[in-house]
């Protein structure tokens, strides 16, 4: 395809999309439940957790930029002495966690919408061991992907943002560079900086991050058998959600604060243990991890 004329890329993690849970090791856990269920891993979820986090960083080692969930899940097995043969599994079972704890920002598509009505090009750019058709998937889920927009990821590119040869890459992949080109992002260097030095427009987004009370909800996770992780995704989304509506200003001390934004998470954690789309689903630690 041509290069296009208007480009807009955002970034995926706490951007465009984000997790019903806090911190992104979180998803570890619900990973490896549903394993341990399956009869896959009979390994403490902590243990899964640190050996996945381990694992990504041999991987990266090994490989690169370019490293993919299945070069994560090859080190895996080897950290927790599975068969190899067990790797597929352990990729299929993180990427449907995924899919299933996906939720998007608020406000994203209809911003993304207007984008394109504008006649841009719109793009997702994010450093990912994910695919791209992996992290189409969790687009989709979201309701934030359009058929034409364009999808790079760093394991595909074999190149990061966080280095600046991600933009260069999408360069590449276009056979030149578009017209103009703008991009954001919730990394101030990734996405703001070396942007900036790659000579793309980038403006900063940096609502989709943790608060600080919400990660300290998220750092009792072990203690709350994963119910705390849960609520600092429903502070997070019920943040989101009010600063993308048109709620009256005075509301925003008592819901964004540190008992509001509790209070709200409760709630909305409340109605989605209702909900059959995520009750049972969002279980993050067994009763015996």
């Amino acid at each position: 395809m041509p290069s296009p004329t208007h480009l807009v890329t955002v970034d995926c993690f706490d951007t465009a999309i984000t997790r019903a849970l806090g911190e992104p090791r979180q998803v570890g856990y619900v990973v490896a439940e549903r394993l341990r269920r399956a009869g896959v891993v009979s390994t403490p979820p902590e243990q899964y957790v640190e050996a996945r986090e381990r694992a990504e960083h041999l991987a990266r080692r090994r490989v690169g930029p370019g490293r993919t969930l299945d070069d994560v899940a090859r080190e895996l097995v080897a950290l927790l002495g599975l068969d190899p043969d067990v790797a597929p599994v352990l990729v299929e079972a993180e990427v449907d966690a995924e899919v299933l704890l996906t939720r998007q920002v608020p406000g994203t598509a209809s911003r993304l919408a207007r984008e394109r009505d504008r006649g841009a090009q719109v793009g997702f750019l994010s450093d990912t061991p994910l695919t791209t058709d992996q992290l189409r998937r969790l687009l989709a889920r979201a309701g934030v992907l359009d058929e034409r927009d364009l999808v790079w990821t760093s394991s595909e590119l074999g190149a990061e943002k966080g280095e600046g040869a991600a933009y260069a890459a999408v360069v590449a992949d276009l056979g030149g560079r578009p017209g103009t080109w703008r991009h954001s992002g919730d990394n101030h260097r990734s996405d703001v900086v070396m942007a900036r030095l790659s000579g793309v427009r980038a403006s900063w987004a940096p609502a989709g991050s943790l608060t600080r009370y919400e990660r300290a909800l998220d750092r009792a996770s072990p203690a709350t058998g994963g119910v705390s992780s849960l609520l600092a995704g429903s502070s997070r989304r019920a943040r989101l959600l009010l600063a993308a509506s048109d709620a009256d200003a005075d509301l925003a001390p008592a819901a964004t604060g540190a008992l509001g934004a509790v209070v709200v998470a409760y709630g909305l954690w409340a109605l989605a243990r209702a909900d059959a789309a995520g009750a049972a689903a969002v279980r993050v630690q067994g009763s015996s991890g």
